[in-house]
């Protein structure tokens, strides 16, 4: 019964993830995916929920880093889109 109940938490988190792109829930969802994988190994709560917490906290140190470089790559592009670079006006 816990396996469904973290699989239904691990959808909806992706669900979420999905509507809001912003990785935050998609650490989450991969505890619960992890969590899930523990019940299924007849794990007790105590050790889903350690397992939820711990690997969402390392995805989190290892998604995040990479996210925030994505991000900052992004807002670069646009920003430069509307920009010309090297151009002269022939007005010397």
């Amino acid at each position: 019964m816990a396996v469904i109940a973290w699989m239904t938490v691990f959808l909806a988190l992706l669900g979420l993830e999905m509507i809001q792109k912003s990785l935050t829930t998609l650490w989450f969802a991969g505890g619960a995916l992890a969590a899930a994988a523990a019940a299924f190994l007849y794990a007790g709560m105590e050790g889903q929920l350690m397992c939820f917490v711990t690997v969402s906290f390392l995805l989190l140190l290892a998604v995040r880093p990479a996210a925030l470089l994505a991000g900052r790559a992004d807002r670069g592009g646009r920003r430069s889109k509307g920009r010309m670079h090297g151009v002269t006006t022939g007005l010397e």
